[in-house]
């Protein structure tokens, strides 16, 4: 018996036919990711599978378990289905990470003997004991997202849907939370469904993939069969895939494409080298368009930098990309830049004349249309 089976699920949302007759069925230990242009249906599709977030007008059947979804008890909607939002904040409740680990297991009426024994096995799990006191608000993007999955795996779900749980977060803590959901489903044998854009950290993980568009399954298989049909089905998207796969199956289509990094490199390793390309250089101004100095910035009077002694120069032309961490301070420098926040100390300079600090929020147009630069903060 499928774990999840959808039957002719179309959904009306404002006007608009959002989902047509989706039909799906996900196996109990699958790892599932469904992927798409925006607007494809992804997000609309999670909701479905739970009730309290669904939305929407909907015809069809949902099956969990061989149960109508809408005639499962609340206890077991909120229980046997995890639900991981996009936008880490959206979820948090209160402020300290004991209290969010603890606030589903207090509401479903857990003992304080099973509320402590899970939460303790979670916090272990994901290496979180000396957050226990720590205010949400003091996290990363990352770290709160860390939060956010913990929480919902206190409940021990039969199933966890994750709404692209690394959009807000940098390339290492995205590629972090993925491996740990990798974990979790190989060590817990948790099934998954995660709708996801980054495909190339997924693919040693993934069992099934599922490429919606325009409110519907285009293709839905498993890994093995999938990227080949794929192929030959959307031909269109066949350059947004991980590049890994293009390059296996341009050097040998017949065969299934490599799945990770290694792979790759097995099947590229008899190729003939290609020379690198060459870029012509672009001569830089004297004198930058956008200038800081020096720059510092903390929220209270007392506490640590965010900005600590930052300098940078932007050329007229460039398109700077400023990259790190979460919590690295790029929200914060971005902030200054704009003359949103004002820093104690530095100095910034448009155009050679030094600007000076007021009240009013100012906006510094940046003319980007040239030279791309890579600054890492």
């Amino acid at each position: 018996m499928a774990l999840l089976q959808l039957e002719n699920v179309t959904v009306q949302l404002e006007g608009m036919e959002r989902l047509k007759a989706v039909n799906l069925t996900i196996e109990k230990g699958a790892f599932v990711t469904i992927f798409g242009p925006s607007g494809a249906g992804k997000s609309t599709l999670l909701k479905q599978l739970k009730p309290t977030f669904s939305n929407g007008e909907r015809q069809g059947n949902i099956y969990f378990q061989g149960t109508e979804l809408a005639q499962l008890s609340e206890r077991v909607q909120v229980e046997a289905i995890g639900y991981v939002h996009q936008i880490p904040e959206e979820q948090l409740v209160v402020e300290d990470v004991w209290h969010e680990l603890a606030f589903g297991l207090e509401n479903t009426g857990h003992s304080t003997h099973e509320m402590k024994m899970r939460i303790g096995e979670m916090a272990h799990f994901f290496g979180i004991q000396h957050w226990f006191h720590k205010k949400i608000s003091s996290l990363s993007g990352g770290g709160k997202q860390l939060v956010n999955l913990a929480s919902t795996l206190v409940l021990h779900p039969n199933v966890l849907v994750l709404d692209e749980p690394t959009a807000q977060l940098d390339p290492i803590a995205a590629k972090e939370l993925i491996e740990l959901l990798g974990r979790i489903h190989r060590d817990l044998g948790m099934t998954i469904i995660i709708v996801e854009h980054r495909l190339e950290a997924l693919l040693p993980h993934t069992t099934d993939f599922v490429f919606m568009q325009d409110g519907a399954i285009v293709l839905a298989d498993k890994k093995e069969r999938f990227f080949q049909q794929f192929m030959q089905d959307v031909p269109s998207w066949k350059r947004y895939l991980p590049a890994v796969i293009q390059l296996s199956q341009a050097v040998d289509e017949t065969r299934q494409p490599a799945w990770t990094l290694r792979e790759g490199q097995e099947r590229l390793a008899h190729c003939v080298p290609l020379s690198a390309p060459t870029y012509p250089t672009v001569q830089q101004p004297n004198m930058p368009i956008y200038e800081a100095k020096d720059v510092s910035f903390r929220y209270t009077k007392d506490g640590q930098d965010v900005l600590r002694n930052v300098s940078l120069a932007i050329q007229k032309g460039e398109i700077m990309s400023v990259i790190g961490s979460n919590g690295a301070g790029k929200s914060t420098l971005l902030q200054v830049l704009a003359r949103q926040i004002a820093p104690y100390k530095g100095k910034l300079f448009f155009e050679g004349n030094r600007l000076k600090w007021s009240k009013k929020i100012q906006h510094i147009r940046f003319d980007c249309y040239h030279k791309i630069r890579c600054s890492y903060f």
